[in-house]
């Protein structure tokens, strides 16, 4: 079997709460907006309401959402995102008596910064195997980094395929 986490951190209470904080920047990254066009310290301190129509402006302007989109649909976008971010923060994994394979974008944005090299897992974890992939966590799903992944994906797959399995290598041969 093969489990691979994508830039997932295990789930921590600090972690999501300092990240709920930057959520508009979190939907803003979400949607495609560049890093590069976004002010992260502004969107952090602001409050709801301008950060909404900050973020919403810069969308339509970069042809990301269509101009006709309303502030409320927008606002539910943002609410089904702190939603995730609940589930999230209740999440307590179990113990995986199984190496996993863990993704890490190598451009850290804000919290992010401060998370363990193996993201948490190794509490969890028998053995965690550790991949960084170009680009942040927003972006490594993206053209072009999403090839990366796929190239790190396609061969663990293709070493799993050929790899003997020992439940059935221990079949064709009994005691």
């Amino acid at each position: 079997a093969l489990l691979a986490l994508i830039d997932t951190p295990l789930p921590s209470a600090d972690w999501i709460d300092s990240n709920a904080r930057s959520l508009l920047l979190t939907m803003a990254l979400d949607l495609g907006i560049g890093l590069e066009a976004l002010d992260q310290d502004w969107l952090r301190r602001a409050e709801l309401e301008p950060s909404l129509r900050y973020v919403l402006d810069l969308a339509v302007r970069t042809g990301i959402l269509p101009d006709r989109i309303e502030e409320n649909e927008f606002a539910r976008r943002l609410g089904i995102l702190q939603h995730h971010l609940s589930v999230f923060r209740r999440y307590r994994p179990q113990r995986y008596e199984e190496a996993l394979i863990v993704f890490k974008a190598a451009q850290k944005i804000g919290e992010g910064e401060h998370l363990a090299e193996d993201l948490g897992w190794r509490h969890v974890a028998d053995a965690v195997e550790l991949h960084e992939l170009p680009g942040h966590h927003f972006s490594v799903l993206r053209e072009p980094h999403v090839h990366a992944l796929a190239s790190h994906l396609r061969h663990r797959l293709f070493a799993d395929a050929v790899a003997p399995c020992p439940a059935r290598a221990s079949s064709l041969h009994p005691a």
